[in-house]
């Protein structure tokens, strides 16, 4: 990319120094597991591993101080939109500046955000020493967690759909959607 200056319009490109630390951030987090799915000027979108925890992640980028993080919860974690737990992996969103991070800490407070996740299930119908039970191919669970409404609608996967996963008679895939609540 170029950058127009003030000297009559003439082209410079962005410093071999600013290109190194955008490189040097992505490249650190994608040695720790953590690929960057997309980067633009406003927030960033990553692909966080299961096992690692955010406070790992903020501490590469601010150590690598390549990245800029909103600073708009000045006690707590900068740029994060929202969470993942240590044990989840997936797509994690990252706010650059302030504007960005309240407008969409706005969108996922009014449940404008969609989210649904793919999970690897032990087969209901396969529990080795216990009664089968029949489940329905898809529905609604339904349940309070920590004396707070919670509801996720659920899905058996056809096994067709992701062939790079490899299931058996014991396992199932289903993809789950979060209706209501904050941890289902």
């Amino acid at each position: 990319s170029t950058v127009k200056n003030g000297n009559n319009g003439a082209s410079t490109s962005p410093s071999h120094k600013d290109n190194d630390r955008e490189h040097s951030w992505k490249e650190v987090l994608n040695k720790e597991g953590v690929s960057v799915l997309h980067d633009s000027a406003d927030y960033f979108i990553l692909n966080k591993p299961s096992g690692m925890s955010l406070q790992e992640i903020e501490t590469i980028l601010i150590e690598e101080q390549a990245v800029p993080l909103s600073k708009l919860n000045p006690d707590g974690s900068r740029g994060f939109v929202h969470r993942l737990d240590v044990g989840t992996s997936g797509c994690l969103v990252l706010a650059k500046n302030n504007a960005m991070h309240a407008m969409l800490i706005s969108q996922f407070f009014l449940r404008q955000v969609h989210k649904s996740y793919i999970a690897m299930v032990c087969n209901p119908s396969s529990s080795v020493g216990q009664d089968k039970v029949a489940c329905p191919r898809s529905g609604v669970i339904d349940h309070p967690v920590n004396g707070l409404p919670a509801q996720s609608s659920y899905a058996f996967l056809d096994k067709d759909h992701l062939l790079p996963l490899k299931s058996s008679s014991l396992m199932s895939i289903l993809q789950l959607t979060t209706k209501q609540g904050r941890k289902h």
